[in-house]
């Protein structure tokens, strides 16, 4: 394995097939400033670019992203089982002028024509949260005001088949 730092991971692991790169993110926080965001960002799209695509590569960790709905041109990265508040809250954020990690890691998953495969799958909503605040006790009611779905396992188009 090779660790780039506390925010980056990388496993590659020989097997019969085609070699298993995994890689473990963990993208800085919505909070944070734009410009590290995006730096980061940049830097994912630049790792991704030098991974041959014969090789199963799938990204996996924190990544800070509530994709909170999927838009219409969304569906070939994300799937219909998406833990969120909906467009209508997505677009009111667009509108006051947020740079969204939801937007910052599909942009990523588009340009190198990847999948959040945690979304494509029906799971009860309590199995679908990966992020309590502080103050919230894990307990229903499950709901997108509450809770949210930050973590995520993410694979290539072409390798979707092996999930």
């Amino acid at each position: 394995y090779k660790a780039i730092d506390g925010r980056e991971i990388h496993i590659e692991f020989n097997t019969a097939g085609p070699p298993l790169a995994l890689i473990n993110y963990n993208f800085p926080q919505q909070g944070r400033p734009p410009n590290e965001r995006i730096k980061f960002q940049q830097r994912m799209l630049d790792t991704i670019a030098n991974i041959p695509n014969w090789k199963n590569l799938i990204l996996l960790g924190d990544f800070n992203a509530r994709f909170q709905a999927r838009k219409g041109n969304e569906t070939k990265i994300l799937g219909p089982y998406v833990f969120g508040r909906g467009e209508d809250y997505l677009c009111s954020k667009v509108r006051q002028g947020h740079i969204l990690n939801r937007d910052l890691l599909a942009e990523v998953l588009t340009t190198h024509q990847m999948r959040v495969m945690n979304t494509f799958f029906q799971k009860p909503l309590e199995k679908l949260i990966t992020h309590r605040p502080p103050g919230v006790e894990h307990r229903p009611p499950w709901t997108p005001d509450r809770f949210a779905t930050t973590d995520h396992f993410i694979c290539r188009q072409r390798w979707k088949n092996s999930i």
